[in-house]
């Protein structure tokens, strides 16, 4: 079932002289590499100081401010906490956290295994930096921000920080430990009560009518989190370039491209909208023109195709087993490496294509041209490297085939 389209306004200021007021402190903190002083000007306000506003009214929610909070806190060295609120700002606050129903059924694992393949990079870096106290601190986070879009939708397990400490580790131990689901529950909650969260089955008698209240408060914001409607993806061309910033630094170039592709397809569709400003229309055409340009960065940083024909070759030692296994490495890499490329190159073509058509200008049709002549060279060696890996398993069966005849 497709989800509705986003209704609600994502954070923004009220007027431009509010915004000069909050941003232009900021500005001068990064332009003076001040990251800490930055850092401190973007925070967020203690939950006492913010009960009485609304969640977008404080400067701190909006979508600018967290993007240079992104880039201060990278530039401090504190990389995951800079990658936590891109997490944040392009997925938690999109997409909807998948809940399960009264009646039983939990699309949660759906859920969260697309919103993982979408964003495989930005995901894959944040587990690399993250330790087995990041996911403690943040099981006992998730407990407070219980389907608010905080730490919790990344659900990344301390059995996976365990196993990138042995880079030889081919056994998934995960079924093994299915049957000890409750005692991992067990220390999880153990260590949220050491950080000062009470996990609910372990309170005292004394402590019964705030077990209760904690638990209809629980169950409150689990339906606030199935009623919360999803804000669009990012479009502001300030935002997206300043987060592109960080990304950039990262070597995120996937993230970035998947970044402004949502934001083109929200651009569009805004556009359809017949009370749509000026203003809109021309942010969306210089959304569109950074995104030719994103996306052909991503071109570039793709890994260079590597010859499976010459393979293993150079050595006269190696073994044929050696070559296949190498020609074999070879055609996963390229195949990969041809599938982004594909990707980018639709993308490029489609951005051209939008660009074309709302400027008229000629300049924008002979991108459309030569970027469609890239995308279909991208096809063709796709197909060439879905052929080869097809006869390379055709023929590795007919060997092992081959062996078991000759056994016999």
């Amino acid at each position: 079932m497709a989800s509705p389209p986003p209704t609600n306004v994502r954070p923004s200021p009220s007027n431009e002289q509010t915004s000069s007021k909050v941003l232009h402190p900021i500005y001068q903190a990064l332009d003076s590499h001040n990251y800490s002083k930055a850092v401190k000007l973007t925070a967020p306000p203690p939950p006492a100081a913010a009960s009485g506003t609304s969640n977008n009214s404080h400067s701190s929610e909006w979508d600018i401010v967290k993007a240079l909070r992104v880039h201060a806190l990278e530039r401090s060295g504190k990389r995951r906490e800079a990658l936590l609120l891109l997490w944040d700002l392009l997925v938690s606050g999109v997409e909807v956290m998948i809940l399960p129903d009264d009646d039983g059924d939990d699309d949660a694992d759906g859920g969260k295994s697309r919103v993982k393949q979408t964003w495989h990079e930005l995901y894959q870096r944040i587990e690399s930096l993250t330790d087995a106290v990041d996911v403690v601190n943040d099981a006992a986070g998730a407990i407070h921000t219980s389907g608010s879009g905080g730490l919790g939708p990344l659900d990344i397990e301390l059995l996976d920080v365990v196993q990138r400490l042995d880079a030889r580790c081919f056994v998934d131990v995960k079924p093994f430990l299915s049957s000890s689901s409750s005692a991992a529950s067990a220390v999880v909650n153990d260590a949220a009560s050491s950080s000062g969260v009470s996990s609910g089955k372990g309170r005292s008698k004394n402590n019964t009518k705030g077990g209760k209240k904690s638990s209809s408060s629980q169950t409150s914001s689990n339906n606030t989190a199935r009623q919360q409607k999803r804000l669009p993806p990012i479009t502001d061309e300030t935002v997206l370039q300043t987060l592109s910033v960080t990304l950039r630094i990262e070597g995120l170039y996937d993230t970035m491209s998947e970044m402004y592709a949502q934001a083109v397809e929200a651009g569009e569709a805004a556009l359809n909208d017949k009370n749509c400003s000026r203003e809109v229309k021309n942010n969306h055409r210089r959304v569109l023109e950074e995104a030719v340009c994103v996306h052909l960065k991503a071109t570039c940083e793709c890994p260079s195709l590597k010859s499976v024909d010459t393979a293993g070759h150079e050595d006269g030692s190696i073994n044929h087993h050696h070559q296949q296994q190498q020609q074999r490495r070879y055609t996963l890499q390229n195949l990969s490496t041809q599938q982004n490329l594909t990707k980018y190159h639709e993308r490029m073509q489609s951005s051209c294509l939008q660009l074309a058509k709302h400027s008229g200008e000629s300049v924008h049709f002979q991108w459309t041209a030569i970027v469609s002549l890239w995308y279909k060279e991208s096809l063709e060696g796709l197909v060439d490297v879905l052929e080869y890996f097809h006869a390379c398993l055709s023929s590795s069966s007919s060997d092992g085939h081959d062996d078991k005849e000759g056994g016999e």
